[in-house]
């Protein structure tokens, strides 16, 4: 079995941190913050493995891109995968509630985040 490299964009990083900031600045609870963003970063390392057991956006052009999505908890994690190289691209992590349209077209180039690849 391919381990695939997972990547994560600057924005999906910002994304990351803004839940953080949110839930212990807004919600006053740093505790549950450190938690939720270890249960992302959990769930976005097990990408690595089988990165196609999510489903597909149908919504074009990310259809046409392989655009997946992966729930974890009230959060949508969006990220493409390329079979060819076996790297995952996250894009995007939000809040199951936004507008996701608007929020993909708003990503950027994706960097190497060093912490996805700790196991």
């Amino acid at each position: 079995m391919k381990v695939y490299k997972v990547i994560i964009s600057q924005q999906a990083s910002h994304d990351l941190k803004s839940i953080y900031n949110y839930i212990v600045h807004v919600l006053n609870a740093p505790d549950i913050a450190l938690s939720k963003v270890n249960t992302l970063a959990s769930a976005i390392r097990g990408l690595d493995i089988f990165p196609e057991g999510n489903r597909r956006c149908q919504e074009e052009p990310w259809h046409s891109m392989n655009m997946r999505i992966m729930s974890v908890d009230k959060y949508l994690v969006y990220y493409s995968v390329d079979n060819d190289n076996f790297i995952v691209t996250v894009s995007r992590i939000v809040s199951s509630r936004s507008n996701f349209s608007q929020l993909l077209n708003d990503s950027v180039r994706p960097v190497v985040y060093s912490a996805m690849h700790d196991r």
